[in-house]
């Protein structure tokens, strides 16, 4: 008599993977991120801020980290992040603006750091009312960005996301060569 197909079949799923390989996960060589880079260093252009604000006045962007620490790369990343993200808050109606950096994680990669933080954002802006009209303001408050920095000897690189995680840095644009 021979066996079901049914029963055979069965047998064969509970059975698949049991019987592939002999290899230990223990001895599998584990691959981690490098930050080693073979091409040019090319930062994006960051948009230009205009100055011409009444209360609001653009942040500078840090000069690059004084040491490759890890204190030194968490403090610099900190630092760029308030001043990149507090930028991009600002127009012409901006009336106050700011970037709260917080929970940095810090990495050592091969090659350098990645730094992951959560970013909120804050701002309030309003046009000047003329004539008859009234004055309107719009607050935005608490815009959650979560970002990730890869720190190298050459290069600054930043990714961000609006949902839960900060994406892997190399998916980023180089901000910053030195």
């Amino acid at each position: 008599m021979s066996p079901r197909p049914g029963v055979v079949c069965v047998l064969l799923l509970l059975t698949a993977g049991c019987l592939g390989g002999t290899a230990d996960p223990a001895s599998s060589p584990t691959v981690s991120p490098t930050a080693t880079f073979t091409d040019q260093c090319t930062a994006i252009e960051k948009p230009v801020v205009d100055p011409s604000r009444e209360s609001v006045t653009p942040s500078e962007l840090p000069e690059g980290p004084p040491q490759m620490t890890e204190s030194a790369v968490v403090e610099y990343v900190v630092a760029y992040e308030e001043a990149y993200g507090r930028n991009r808050l600002l127009r012409d109606d901006t009336k106050r603006a700011s970037q709260h950096v917080s929970d940095p994680v810090v990495r050592l990669v091969d090659g350098g750091f990645v730094v992951e933080v959560r970013t909120y954002e804050s701002a309030l802006y309003q046009r000047e009312a003329s004539g008859n009209e009234t004055t309107t303001g719009v607050y935005l408050d608490g815009a959650r960005i979560d970002v990730s920095y890869l720190v190298t000897e050459d290069r600054l690189l930043r990714a961000e996301s609006d949902s839960d995680g900060a994406p892997p840095p190399r998916d980023g644009k180089t901000m910053e060569c030195w």
